[in-house]
């Protein structure tokens, strides 16, 4: 299988192992992120709701890198970097998630906004589908990532994780 796949690839058999075993790096999408997020005035962590400056804070994976290998756009949210130490490799609880919604899905509409055809390509992948204009797209997509977070956290066993204020909605 592998000289088969090396043969269409037009690189040596030997080649195929490494760049399967390959993890993608945060690089570069976290960068278009931070970009994104920075244009568009972010202004709150979306854990905490904490005011956070356009200029400082972090981008952070939802279904953490080291647990997914997931870079996509959909997986990145604004937070405060303090607060992103603490979340670490942990996954959001499930209340905080749904809490959080309505941000997350505002940061989504922004990514989009931004970079239609990646995120659009990324997001296709978690939903089986595009999302296209279909009008919930933001549902679905918000229900397969919840379904990402509780099947990782038990295939996993992942410690959930919520911020001391996590009860803060957002106004």
């Amino acid at each position: 299988m592998a000289e088969r796949f090396a043969h269409r690839q037009a690189i040596g058999a030997g080649d195929v192992l490494p760049l399967l075993l390959a993890r993608p790096s945060p690089d570069r999408t976290t960068a278009l992120a931070r970009q994104i997020f920075i244009t568009s005035g972010v202004d709150r962590c979306t854990w905490s709701y904490r005011p956070i400056s356009p200029r400082r804070f972090a981008v952070d994976h939802v279904i953490p890198f080291s647990l997914w290998g997931n870079n996509d756009l959909w997986n990145l949210v604004p937070v405060d970097a303090g607060i992103n130490g603490k979340k670490s490799d942990k996954l959001p609880h499930a209340e905080l998630l749904l809490d959080r919604r309505g941000v997350i899905v505002h940061h989504w509409i922004r990514l989009r906004d931004a970079a239609p055809q990646a995120f659009d390509r990324q997001a296709a992948h978690l939903l089986g589908r595009a999302p296209g204009t279909v009008m919930a797209w933001e549902d679905d997509l918000f229900g397969c990532l919840r379904q990402a977070v509780e099947l990782t956290a038990l295939q996993r066993g992942i410690e959930r994780w919520s911020p001391v204020n996590s009860q803060m909605t957002p106004a």
